[in-house]
């Protein structure tokens, strides 16, 4: 069953917060960048959680950090997510970088995420779509290589990518949007119904929840969300 996770960057705690608490049961985790890197991770999960959940629970962490430095700050930054107990971390699609964080994460709970393309790159829609998919093929062919645990692309990928390498990688598809929504600076929108149709494994989801269309609570869009990720299980 597809995962929708709540994108909190661009955002003051205050607002993260109140936004998580008010979306918390509709969202099976979060996807964090600016907070992490403004706070830490202890000091954010002490300042983030507490209070969300009756019962104490804290939700999967999806840290974007996109990864992509020398070997020996791979190894550092990895380790330090897995010390941590980060769920999911992204990274470049450079071997090196693959191979050292996968190596470093194969032993932990911490998966790897491996970036094919950015829903925002402006040559999305205007590349040769050949040489876009060989691009996007190549680098989930990397991340299988070295056992990452799944790859990020556009939702338009999904189809190419799910039958050269079916279930052996897990797809994380950014830039959804339901119909009537901004698609703000994404270049290859989709909706969650369609998303997850096409073979989404996890959505991740910001300003459609975080700023919703006027007279809709972030609750209700997460809702909203969730009930169009069902109809596109039922295909």
């Amino acid at each position: 069953m597809a995962q929708l996770f709540l994108s909190l960057d661009e955002l003051p705690l205050h607002c993260a917060r109140a936004i998580l608490k008010e979306c918390a049961e509709h969202i099976h985790g979060i996807k964090l960048l600016d907070l992490i890197l403004r706070y830490g991770v202890e000091d954010l999960r002490l300042k983030l959680f507490p209070g969300i959940f009756s019962n104490g629970e804290i939700l999967p962490v999806f840290a974007d950090l996109k990864v992509l430095d020398t070997k020996l700050a791979v190894r550092s930054t990895i380790q330090a997510m897995v010390d941590y107990g980060i769920e999911y971390v992204t990274v470049h699609p450079d071997p090196m970088v693959v191979e050292t964080a996968c190596r470093i994460a194969e032993k932990s709970s911490t998966k790897i995420i491996v970036v094919t393309v950015l829903t925002t790159d402006t040559a999305i829609g205007q590349a040769n779509w050949q040489e876009h998919d060989r691009r996007v093929a190549e680098r989930a062919d990397i991340a299988l290589r070295y056992d990452a645990y799944g790859v990020t692309c556009a939702v338009s990928d999904l189809s190419e990518l799910r039958k050269r390498f079916a279930a052996k990688l897990r797809y994380v598809t950014p830039g959804i949007r339901e119909r009537l929504d901004d698609p703000h600076e994404h270049k290859a929108p989709a909706d969650p119904e369609k998303a997850v149709r096409e073979g989404s494994d996890m959505l991740v989801v910001g300003r459609p929840i975080r700023e919703p269309r006027v007279g809709v609570a972030p609750a209700d869009a997460a809702r909203s969300i969730r009930l169009e990720m069902q109809k596109g299980e039922r295909h």
